[in-house]
């Protein structure tokens, strides 16, 4: 409903109690840590979510499931000013992604997408358009899916804002 101060601290209440009764590791303990940690990220309470999203991504068992924490604690890291330790979670998330969906699949894409932008955050100008040129070659690549051709836009108009960063304007200008 919006409130995610106060949803906070329902999960604080369920997250105390699943961890005395399942353990840390357990599943359904891992899956309230997560969503206190969103709760806390969304009501600015960033210290707080990286350090539930660390400890979740420590119990965890499933690789999907990292994935998903590592996403979550690059947005809070990246909430935070810690562009340099979003843009490392994002590499991890994006390497599992290649092997696991295929370079070409939209969520791998989504990840490469976030990672240039991320870079960009960073001042990391050159890296960002690297990361943003390479991630729209392969959307070219893969542009049956309609939600690819949305995500190409995106990657086309922060590649063109990556361009202009890095002083090349002629580039830019030319995806424009």
């Amino acid at each position: 409903m919006g409130c995610p101060a106060d949803a906070a601290a329902q999960w604080e209440i369920l997250l105390g109690q699943r961890e005395s009764q399942f353990g840390p590791a357990d599943e359904d303990t891992v899956e309230a840590r997560m969503r206190l940690a969103v709760c806390y990220r969304r009501s600015g309470r960033v210290d707080a979510a990286v350090a539930h999203y660390a400890r979740a991504i420590e119990d965890v068992a499933s690789t999907e499931r990292r994935e998903e924490l590592r996403l979550g604690l690059s947005a809070a890291q990246s909430m935070a000013g810690r562009y340099e330790e979003a843009v490392s979670q994002l590499r991890m998330v994006l390497a599992g992604r290649r092997r696991r969906l295929g370079k070409g699949h939209l969520d791998t894409l989504t990840v490469h997408h976030r990672l240039g932008r991320a870079y960009t955050q960073a001042g990391r100008t050159d890296d960002a358009v690297e990361v943003l040129r390479e991630a729209y070659r392969v959307a070219l690549n893969s542009s049956g899916d309609p939600e690819v051709r949305r995500l190409i836009m995106r990657l086309r108009r922060d590649l063109a804002g990556a361009y202009n960063s890095a002083g090349r304007h002629r580039e830019a200008n030319a995806l424009l």
